[in-house]
């Protein structure tokens, strides 16, 4: 089973997303070692976290060997699940609500049982392990649109 990476401080989601995106695709790549570099990639600073744009262009240039990258607004469950049960990932960029503020967060989805109940998301909780086992249940009432807010998704595909 890979290990995947769970963030440590407030604002780095996104460089953590990239790193746990070259984990599913196998890289040999570590917290300690590539951390530094992703969060320079993805303009990442600790008052704006990384934006959007920032995200998708380090995204495509870390990547470009290992993983096609599309980019996916308000993707369906349907379109989840059949990425998800393919052997593709997701990294989705959604509202979260901490207390007192509405805020963007990037997770991974990594993988789908076959009976399609439960999705395996990474860096989802500020608590607890990097990789949780959530009910699709969870995923579509959680992590999906939120009010006024869209939710991306960068649809990875490993690259033979």
């Amino acid at each position: 089973m890979k290990k995947y990476v769970k963030q440590r401080d407030e604002y780095r989601c996104g460089p953590i997303a990239l790193l746990n995106a070259l984990i599913w695709a196998g890289q040999d790549v570590s917290y300690e070692k590539d951390i530094d570099r992703l969060t320079e990639k993805c303009h990442c600073s600790r008052l704006k976290g990384t934006y959007h744009i920032n995200f998708y262009k380090a995204l495509r240039q870390v990547g470009k060997k290992v993983f096609d990258v599309n980019l996916i607004w308000n993707p369906s469950i349907k379109l989840v699940d059949q990425h998800l049960q393919s052997g593709g990932s997701i990294i989705i960029n959604y509202q979260w609500q901490a207390p007192h503020q509405d805020l963007l967060h990037y997770a991974s989805l990594v993988d789908i049982t076959e009976t399609g109940k439960t999705i395996s998301v990474v860096n989802a909780f500020v608590r607890g392990p990097a990789l949780y086992k959530i009910r699709r249940h969870t995923f579509i009432h959680k992590f999906r649109c939120r009010g006024d807010h869209e939710y991306s998704g960068w649809f990875l595909t490993k690259k033979d």
